[in-house]
C-alpha cells in the first residue's frame, strides 16, 4: 500500500551491483580440493546460463536462449518490463513448457534455479552484494504491503535479521524472476508467508510497491465522516462505549471522483485486490485501541489548544503541523507513511475525525 521511492542514483547503483553479481559470481561448490586452479574452472552464473545443456528438450533449449538474450532485463528491468517479459513468454512458449518450468522436479526448472539462484543470493555475507546489503542500503524499515510491522535490517557477529523478500511474481511459477531486482519486495513475514504466498500478482491487477502506493486513492474509514466530536450534542460515552467495535473499511478518497483520467480508479481496483490478498480490513479492525485514542485526541486537541502549545513551547514546535505530527505519532512530514507503523491508518482516521483540518 506504500510506495518504495528512492533516489535514482541509488537505484542505478543497485542495478550495477546486481548485474556485476550475476556476471562475475561463481556458485559455491562443495569439493575436497582447495586449489585455486580447481576453483577458477567454475563457471559464473552468466556462463551457466549461456552454456545450454544438450540433454534438454529443444523447446527448453529455445527457452534458455530467450532468457540468455534478455537476462539484463530479467535481472534489473523495471516491474513493467518484467510484466512485458512474462507476457512474451506466455505468447511465445507453450503451456506444457511453462508448466514444466514451474515443476520443481523437472530438469528445466532445476537448471533455471541453478542459474537464478535465490538461496545463494540471500545467503551471501553482509559485506557482499546480496539480500543483506540490498535491504540495508534500501532502508525500508516498515512493511510496504501492510504498514503494520517494522522490518529492520541488522547484521553483526552476535546476530542478524532482515526483512523477508517477497517475490511479486512467485519464484515457484517464475523461477527465472527469482533474483530479479524489482521482483524482490522487502516486507514482513506475515505478508510474505501467511497471506500472499504463491498468489498470482501482476502489475496490471495489483499495486507494486516500486511503482505506486494507493494512499491517494484509498483511505481507511471507521465510519466517522458525519461525526463532529466538537459538537455540544456529541455523546462521548456512547461513542467510546465499552466493548464497542468500529468496522474498518477501505474507501475511495474524494480525489478519485475528481480524477477525469481514471488513473486513481485503477489504483482503487488494484489497491482493493492487494487489500483482499493481505486481509487489510480484517487485520486493521483489531486496532480498536488506536481508534479510541484518536477519538480522545480529536476532542482534546482543538485548534485553540494547538495554538496554545505553539505559543507555550516556542522553538519546540513551529507550526500546527509539527504539533499534530507529535500528537499523532507520525513523521514530521505528516503524510509520509513509510517511516512509521500504522501511519496511514492513523492519518486516515484522524482525517476522518477532523483532526487534520487544522493544517489544511
Amino acid at each position: 500500500m506504500i510506495k518504495i521511492e528512492r533516489d535514482k542514483a541509488l537505484i542505478e547503483k543497485f542495478k550495477e551491483s546486481h548485474l556485476e553479481y550475476f556476471v562475475e559470481t561463481k556458485p559455491n561448490r562443495k569439493s575436497k580440493s582447495k586449489s585455486k586452479t580447481h576453483n577458477s574452472s567454475h563457471p559464473t552464473y552468466k556462463e551457466i546460463l549461456l552454456d545450454i545443456p544438450t540433454h534438454l528438450k529443444i523447446c527448453e533449449r529455445d527457452f534458455l536462449r530467450f532468457i540468455g538474450k534478455n537476462y539484463r532485463s530479467i535481472l534489473i528491468g523495471s516491474p513493467k518490463r518484467l510484466e512485458s517479459i512474462r507476457l512474451i513468454i506466455e505468447r511465445k512458449f507453450s503451456l506444457e513448457l511453462r508448466t514444466s518450468i514451474a515443476d520443481k522436479d523437472s530438469a528445466i526448472h532445476q537448471h533455471i534455479v541453478r542459474i537464478f539462484n535465490y538461496k545463494s543470493f540471500i545467503g551471501r555475507v553482509a559485506h557482499k552484494w546480496g539480500a543483506y546489503q540490498l535491504t540495508t542500503e534500501l532502508g525500508v524499515n516498515v512493511c510496504p504491503y501492510c504498514n503494520r510491522q517494522f522490518i529492520t535490517t541488522y547484521h553483526s557477529d552476535e546476530g542478524k535479521t532482515r526483512p523477508a523478500l517477497d517475490h511479486f511474481y512467485d519464484k515457484a511459477t517464475y523461477p527465472y524472476f527469482s533474483i530479479s531486482l524489482f521482483n524482490l519486495i522487502p516486507c514482513c513475514s506475515v505478508c510474505n508467508s501467511s497471506f500472499k504466498g504463491k498468489d498470482e500478482f501482476t502489475v496490471t491487477d495489483n499495486i507494486h510497491p516500486y511503482i505506486e502506493g494507493f494512499d491517494e486513492a484509498l483511505a481507511f474509514s471507521a465510519g466517522f465522516e458525519k461525526i463532529n466530536v466538537n459538537d455540544e450534542k456529541f455523546d462521548i460515552d456512547s461513542f467510546l462505549g465499552a466493548g464497542k467495535n468500529y468496522a474498518i473499511k477501505l474507501v475511495e478518497t474524494d480525489l478519485v471522483a475528481a480524477d477525469k483520467l481514471g488513473i486513481l480508479s485503477e489504483k482503487v481496483r488494484k489497491g482493493l485486490n492487494n487489500a483482499d490478498a493481505f486481509k487489510l480490513e480484517a487485520i486493521y479492525e483489531t486496532h480498536q485501541e488506536y481508534i479510541r485514542d484518536l477519538i480522545k485526541k480529536a476532542i482534546y486537541y482543538n485548534e485553540a489548544r494547538l495554538k496554545d502549545i505553539i505559543e507555550t513551547h516556542k522553538g519546540l514546535f513551529n507550526s500546527k503541523e509539527e504539533v499534530l505530527s507529535w500528537v499523532l505519532g507520525l513523521d514530521s512530514n505528516i503524510d509520509d507513511f513509510e517511516k512509521r507503523i500504522l501511519s496511514k491508518f492513523i492519518f486516515d482516521i484522524a482525517n476522518e475525525l477532523g483532526i487534520t483540518r487544522y493544517i489544511k
